[in-house]
């Protein structure tokens, strides 16, 4: 026999216990900001509902509040997704964004951008000291999986869920829907950093593929002419005849484009690593300091 259970809402269209989920969902469903929470026993509910959350919240007149505006954004050649965020607070507004790739949130594409933003706005709250935090979100399940009424099927909402649970120990935590590219300046100003953060992300791998393959052109380049240095220990290597000589040529060489000048190079150290196809390098200038390198041929 099912085990009996009692859900006592905090805050919803009715407040109390509630001895059924059908009357608790009525209550808390498209309600937001939603509290509520189910108990085996009706004692549990009851001092959920008179003493845990009370004492959590403060009252009206203590509470500080933000409010937040989040947005995502999504790249599916380079399995990224980002967030724009715009909190404001005190007559003050902050803008920030960020860029993640964990695999078990890309599949959600920029939904999971804005989770992202929604999490980091609740962590900025919490870490300034705010207790009470209002998000507006364009996407319903921004909502709807933080008050349950969305299953929560894949790995990154069933984190989300677990990091609001765990958040609303310590603030109140609302969410407003916004509809999304409807001239609402903060929505529209959260969907351009979430772009902005992504479209940046993309052109640093970008200029990074750049840079690799002129440096595979000029190691190309090195390697095939020939060395006329005295006693010189060459070996061969895929179809490349290699030396000491060429590998410090290729190293300054490199130095150079990145506007550095040869002359203040104190120390260069190779390491060739045959197996895995890569050559590692530090250069040390004449000031003590080092920057290391590294080429996969």
């Amino acid at each position: 026999m099912a085990q009996k259970k009692y859900y006592a809402v905090v805050k919803g269209r009715k407040t109390g216990i509630f001895d059924n989920w059908d009357e608790c969902k009525k209550q808390i469903e498209g309600y937001s900001g939603a509290i509520y929470k189910g108990f085996t026993s009706y004692e549990g509910a009851y001092n959920f509902l008179n003493g845990e959350v009370k004492n959590t919240i403060k009252s009206q007149d203590k509470i500080k509040k933000i409010e937040a505006y989040v947005d995502g954004s999504y790249s599916e050649e380079y399995g990224k997704y980002s967030y724009g965020c715009v909190i404001l607070f005190e007559n003050e507004i902050l803008k920030f964004c960020g860029v993640g790739d964990n695999k078990d949130y890309v599949s959600m594409r920029n939904v999971a951008g804005e989770l992202l933003g929604a999490m980091e706005a609740i962590k900025w709250a919490y870490e300034n000291k705010y207790n009470s935090i209002t998000i507006y979100y364009d996407y319903e399940g921004i909502e709807r999986w933080a008050n349950e009424t969305w299953k929560t099927n894949k790995k990154g909402t069933k984190e989300y869920l677990e990091f609001i649970k765990e958040y609303k120990k310590y603030l109140e935590i609302n969410f407003e829907k916004v509809k999304a590219h409807s001239g609402d300046l903060y929505n529209e100003e959260a969907d351009k950093l979430a772009k902005k953060a992504l479209f940046g992300d993309i052109k640093g791998i970008k200029d990074e593929k750049k840079d690799l393959d002129r440096n595979v052109e000029i190691f190309n380049k090195i390697m095939n002419i020939e060395d006329k240095t005295k006693n010189s220990i060459n070996f061969i290597f895929k179809n490349y005849i290699i030396s000491e000589s060429k590998l410090k040529k290729f190293v300054k060489e490199i130095w150079e484009l990145q506007g550095n000048d040869k002359k203040e190079i104190d120390i260069i150290n190779l390491n060739f690593d045959i197996k895995n196809s890569k050559i590692q390098w530090s250069v040390k200038n004449i000031q003590g300091n080092q920057q290391e390198f590294e080429i996969y041929i």
